[in-house]
C-alpha cells in the first residue's frame, strides 16, 4: 500500500515560511539537509527553497516498495520520471507528474518513518478538473487503495494522512482551499483552544470557522499564499439543520442560513443584489468578530468568497 510520507513546500522564501509555521502556527521545526522539517503526526511537513527559476509548488512524497519496478510499470503506460533517481538519507526517490501536472515524488525508504508530535497532518487534497483521469493514475498506476468514494470525491488510504481527490467543478462552497491544485489539513482535537492560541499569536483567518464533512474547519494563508486548512472533530451539537434552524438567532450572529437562494427572495428580502450586499456585510461582521475572539462557528456554505485565481 502506498504511504504518504511527506508534503514538501518548495518556497520562494523558505525563511518566511519557516517563521510562519514555527512562530505563528507553533510547529516545532528541525533543520535538515534540504530545508526544515516540522513535527507533525502522520506525514511530515517540510519546507525547502525552490530552485532558481521555479515558482512555489507543493510536492507529495509517496512510498513505494520497489522503485525500479514501479517506474517500469509507469513507463509502460507512458508516464516517465523527471530526471534521474536521487539518493537521500531517507532512501532513493524520483519525481514525476500526475495528470494535473502536480509534483509527485516516489520514494523507496530505507527505514520506517517515525511518528512525530504536534498536530496531525490528516489530509492532502488534490483538486482536479479531470477526476476520472486522476483517479486512474492514483488508483491503478500508483496502486493506492480507495477508502471512500463518491461522485466528486475519492479518498485513498495512504496511512495516517489520507490523500483525497476532489472534483474542482464541485468547489463552489465556502472553503478557499479547493481553489488550489493541492492543499492540506492539520488536525487537533482541541480546536477551540487551538484557534484561540493562534489568534493570540496574531494569525489572521481567511474566514470564520465552519462545519464541513471533515469536522469544524478554519483556513489560514502561509507566507507563500497557500491556503492551509485547520480542523477539529465534528461537533454534532453545533451542526444546524433546516428543521431546527433559528432565523433570528442566525441573523444575530451575522450569518445567513445554509441553502438560502438569492435568486428567489422571500417577503421583505429585496433584490438578489441587495440580498448579497446584506449577506456580505453580515459575513464581514462575523469574521471581524471571530478575529477579535468573540465570534462563533458559522454553518457550512454560508460565507461567500471573492473570486480567486487557481494556484498553479
Amino acid at each position: 500500500m502506498g504511504l504518504l510520507v511527506s508534503i514538501q513546500l518548495h518556497s520562494l522564501d523558505a525563511n518566511a515560511q519557516r517563521h510562519f509555521y514555527e512562530k505563528q502556527l507553533g510547529l516545532a521545526g528541525v533543520t535538515v539537509e534540504q530545508g526544515t522539517r516540522f513535527e507533525t503526526q502522520g506525514a511530515t511537513l517540510a519546507v525547502r527553497a525552490a530552485s532558481a527559476g521555479e515558482t512555489a509548488f507543493i510536492e507529495l512524497l509517496i512510498r513505494t516498495a520497489d522503485l525500479d519496478a514501479k517506474l517500469a510499470a509507469l513507463a509502460a503506460h507512458g508516464i516517465h520520471a523527471e530526471g534521474a533517481i536521487e539518493p537521500s538519507p531517507q532512501g532513493l526517490s524520483v519525481r514525476l507528474r500526475d495528470p494535473q501536472g502536480n509534483a509527485i515524488r516516489l520514494i523507496e525508504l530505507l527505514e520506517d518513518v517515525p511518528c512525530g508530535s504536534g498536530p496531525r497532518l490528516s489530509h492532502v487534497f488534490v483538486n482536479t478538473i479531470g477526476l476520472t483521469e486522476c483517479t486512474r493514475f492514483y488508483r491503478e498506476l500508483l496502486s493506492l487503495k480507495v477508502a471512500n468514494e463518491s461522485e466528486h470525491w475519492i479518498e485513498f488510504d495512504t496511512g495516517d494522512t489520507r490523500l483525497a481527490l476532489h472534483a474542482s467543478q464541485d468547489a463552489e462552497g465556502l472553503p478557499l482551499h479547493p481553489d488550489q491544485r493541492v492543499s492540506f489539513a492539520l488536525h487537533r482535537d482541541d480546536f477551540d483552544a487551538w484557534t484561540e492560541e493562534l489568534r493570540g499569536r496574531g494569525v489572521r483567518f481567511a474566514a470564520a470557522p465552519v462545519e464541513e464533512e471533515l469536522g469544524v474547519i478554519a483556513e489560514v494563508e502561509d507566507a507563500d499564499g497557500w491556503c492551509v486548512v485547520l480542523h477539529g472533530p465534528v461537533s454534532f451539537d453545533d451542526v444546524r439543520d433546516d428543521v431546527g434552524y433559528d432565523e433570528a438567532a442566525t441573523a444575530a450572529h451575522g450569518v445567513s442560513r445554509e441553502g438560502d437562494d438569492d435568486s428567489a427572495p422571500g417577503a421583505g428580502s429585496g433584490s438578489r443584489k441587495q440580498s448579497k450586499k446584506r449577506r456580505d456585510k453580515l459575513v464581514t461582521r462575523a469574521l471581524h468578530a471571530f478575529q477579535r475572539g468573540d465570534g462563533g462557528i458559522a454553518p457550512r456554505g454560508l460565507l461567500p468568497r471573492e473570486p480567486r485565481e487557481p494556484r498553479s
